[in-house]
């Protein structure tokens, strides 16, 4: 099932590298940033290539030899490689679960929408990841805004989340926050 989702998640970043080099204006600041990081996603998830895959390369061997001796050293080596083939078993585990975690991890959904957007709206978008600074009452605040468009006049933060999430979020239930979306509003119009 991961390398199923790994293999979408490889054709879409590949799809998306296709549309940005043929398709998107080359007047837009940060086309060239927005190109790399969905470069960079492609090779993650490139790397992640065999993965999960379960294939085992140990085999066993045995011989039937007469005596006791012979019998003795040969289920000694028939448990020496039972033991080997547990540790890789648990290797492949690991590995699994790591690149399973890996593949959780990517940016991919994020920059699919920000690349949607442009595509889009490709008149509109005048900047992708673009630096800015505010004045508040609290000093200066900085940070990246993922599009702007209209001369200038918008600002997106673009945010990948599952609808579950949203909803907690909402809520002011999940555990990475403790504000609910109408309190973070709330508190950002005081700046």
């Amino acid at each position: 099932m991961e390398e199923a989702e790994r293999q979408r998640l490889e054709a879409c970043a590949s799809e998306m590298v296709k549309a940005i080099e043929t398709g998107f204006p080359t007047d837009v600041e940060g086309i060239d940033k927005l190109k790399k990081r969905v470069g960079a996603e492609l090779e993650f998830l490139q790397g992640l290539r065999g993965a999960f895959d379960d294939s085992s390369s140990s085999s066993s061997s045995s011989s039937s030899q007469d005596g006791d001796l012979c019998q003795l050293q040969q289920h000694e080596t028939e448990a020496k490689n039972e033991g080997k083939k547990n540790e890789e078993e648990q290797r492949r585990t690991q590995r699994r679960q790591l690149a399973a975690a890996k593949l959780a991890s990517t940016n991919l959904p994020h920059l699919q929408q920000i690349v949607a957007y442009v595509q889009d709206h490709r008149d509109a978008v005048t900047a992708v990841f673009h630096k800015v600074r505010v004045r508040s009452r609290n000093g200066v605040l900085g940070g990246v805004v993922d599009i702007v468009a209209d001369g200038g006049r918008s600002w997106f933060k673009v945010t990948a989340r599952k609808a579950i999430a949203l909803q907690l979020i909402w809520e002011g239930r999940a555990s990475f926050k403790k504000k609910s979306i109408v309190d973070q509003i709330m508190v950002a119009k005081m700046w």
